[in-house]
């Protein structure tokens, strides 16, 4: 559940139909389409914010699930430094389940279609984080990279809530609005250096912005005249709404 409109969900999964099309239907695990789809919705907040995707792990998460044909990533960097991005992202994860509990805190790895080399393996970060009006629920920070391309290349980060496809009452409908915010801060970041506390500080801080949380959930979605099919604008932009629990939603 990634805060969407149901107008946003299906433009971003139209826009990425070629994807959904060619990707290999006898690897399409549950897990790996989850992925895919949160590939596809980051694919489109970066467009919407003008922010090269070559900076981050998207293409090298696409490639390892069998989404793209090529990585230019995955040669761009040498054994050495995929060793060292390695040893770093191992640290990291030491020094966050030490600061949080592991209701909050989770880890898990995915083999993907390229076997057991580490830039085949996609890493999913989950830190638990409250709901800045209902405190009863949690919102989750999800973070995904390629072993041995992160720190050298940016993550993928999310903002879910619930189990993916998950019908929930939950009041977070500003998904698409605030990915661009988070986009904002992550242009900020200098690749090479660990940075999944840091956006753990800002999107807590986001959230902990009461009267910004309810000002992007009252702003009409800034993601969708970004999106197009066939070269034409899908749908006007409109205000988000609480039917947000389908496809990318």
């Amino acid at each position: 559940h990634l805060g969407l409109a149901p107008n946003e969900a299906f433009a971003i999964i139209s826009a990425g139909s070629s994807t959904l099309r060619t990707t290999d239907e006898s690897f399409q695990t549950e897990e790996r389409k989850e992925i895919m789809q949160k590939c596809l919705f980051w694919e489109s907040i970066c467009k919407a914010a003008s922010f090269p995707t070559d900076q981050t792990c998207l293409s090298s998460v696409l490639y390892a699930n069998g989404m793209k044909s090529h990585d230019s990533a995955v040669g761009s960097l040498s054994d050495e430094e995929k060793q060292r991005n390695q040893d770093a992202a191992y640290e990291e994860l030491e020094a966050l389940e030490a600061i949080f509990t592991p209701e909050e805190f989770s880890v898990r790895s995915i083999n993907n279609l390229g076997g057991s080399k580490s830039e085949n393996v996609t890493t999913i970060v989950s830190i638990a984080q409250t709901h800045p009006t209902s405190p009863e629920s949690n919102l989750y920070l999800e973070i995904h990279y390629v072993i041995g391309l992160y720190p050298s290349l940016l993550p993928t980060c999310l903002i879910t809530f619930g189990k993916w496809g998950a019908v929930s009452n939950c009041e977070y409908t500003c998904g698409a609005n605030i990915h661009l915010k988070i986009i904002e801060f992550i242009s900020t970041l200098t690749p090479g250096e660990e940075c999944i506390f840091t956006l753990f500080g800002h999107v807590q801080s986001l959230l902990q912005d009461e009267h910004g949380w309810n000002s992007l959930q009252k702003e009409p979605s800034k993601l969708l005249s970004s999106l197009s099919v066939h070269g034409s604008v899908v749908f006007n932009s409109t205000p988000l709404n609480q039917d947000s629990t389908s496809g990318c939603g």
